[in-house]
């Protein structure tokens, strides 16, 4: 069993007032939600990823953090401003696939060339859909409250959403897959680590089954599934991809 995870080694509205001045001094602003993933993050630090060499929850000085939040913050930013595009898979396709097409597939051997070329488009296309899905996401959640944890800051979770003690809402710590698999091994670490902390358990969600293609955005957590459908997410990717040409 892991121990116990560290505080950080600075009040939070240091740690919140730091943020702010780096991104100042960036020329951007920080937004509120983010202000209430770091509020969140100062108490429960594992969920933090390593940025600019520093582990937050290991962190013993000002200065460490101060170097934390100039790379997290600088990622962040050129996440948000990063544009997706469809690149070729750079790895050099295997000849034996082609004699595993031709001899148990019964492919053409003249028609080898097409079928590996759409192989090699397809495997790309399918490298970008979890992009693609987390952005669609964003886009349509993230004026309702809801924290993108893209640049990988968070460890396991890619959406947060804050308390509010007014409603009763409690923290929501979303990981979000784009088809069912099982739990790796660092998903479960955080986990236990969260655990020990006292920390809200993440909660996962995936967009559609590995084994029927059925989608499940009716299940997305806080009944926000209507403002987000299999429709909406086609139809963002055709109109994203427009925006790129």
């Amino acid at each position: 069993m892991p121990s116990k995870p560290r505080p950080l080694p600075i009040p939070v509205e240091d740690f919140i007032r730091d943020a702010k001045t780096i991104a100042v001094a960036s020329g951007k602003t920080l937004p509120a939600s983010f202000e209430s993933f770091l509020r969140f993050a100062h108490t429960f630090p594992v969920i933090l990823n390593k940025k600019g060499g520093v582990n937050p929850d290991e962190a013993t000085s000002k200065e460490q953090i101060v170097i934390y939040l100039t790379n997290l913050l600088r990622q962040y930013f050129a996440t948000r401003d990063h544009r997706i595009t469809l690149k070729d898979v750079s790895t050099v396709s295997d000849s034996a696939v082609d004699v595993v097409l031709e001899a148990f597939g019964g492919v053409d051997i003249k028609l080898l060339p097409t079928y590996v070329e759409f192989h090699r488009k397809s495997m790309a296309a399918e490298n970008k859909v979890g992009e693609l899905l987390e952005l669609y996401i964003a886009q349509r959640l993230e004026s309702l409250g809801w924290f993108w944890c893209c640049c990988n800051m968070a460890k396991g979770v890619d959406f947060f959403y804050p308390a509010d003690a007014r409603t009763g809402q409690r923290t929501v710590l979303l990981q979000v897959k784009n088809r069912s698999n099982s739990e790796n091994s660092s998903s479960q670490r955080i986990r236990e680590l969260l655990a020990l902390s006292g920390s809200p358990e993440i909660t996962k969600w995936y967009r559609c089954h590995s084994k029927d293609g059925s989608t499940h955005w009716e299940e997305f957590p806080l009944s926000v599934g209507t403002s987000l459908s299999e429709e909406g997410f086609r139809e963002f990717i055709r109109n994203y991809s427009k925006t790129i040409k």
